[in-house]
């Protein structure tokens, strides 16, 4: 009786954690951003794939996060490993808080890489 309720508590979290990752993703998919406002950020991720997005760069660096959590297996080689976000050079984890603007300023676009944890 105890192992059922434990799977069921499994299945339970997996699901949410789908449905959070489906929101986010459909969430991305929706937004618009204005072309004066826009920064196109191409990820390095850890399995080799480049993929590129438009951020409004008053948006925090949070958004980023964000984006990469919504990746199909987060493009990370184990979907569970937490990761970073990091600036090229100079190499600089990227603070969830931090406004886009602040760290990469006026510019229209950056090379950043995300490393598993």
């Amino acid at each position: 009786m105890r192992r059922e309720v434990e799977e069921d508590q499994l299945k339970a979290q997996e699901l949410h954690k789908k449905t959070k990752k489906e929101k986010l993703r459909l969430t991305f998919e929706k937004e618009s951003i204005e072309d004066s406002q826009a920064i196109t950020i191409l990820f390095r991720l850890p399995t080799t794939t480049k993929i590129e997005r438009k951020f409004d760069r008053s948006h925090p660096i949070q958004r980023m996060y964000d984006y990469v959590s919504s990746l199909e297996n987060n493009g990370l080689t184990n979907e569970e490993m937490p990761f970073e976000i990091t600036k090229t050079f100079p190499r600089v984890v990227l603070n969830p808080q931090n406004k886009i603007e602040d760290v990469f300023g006026k510019s229209d676009g950056e090379m950043v890489n995300v490393f598993e944890l």
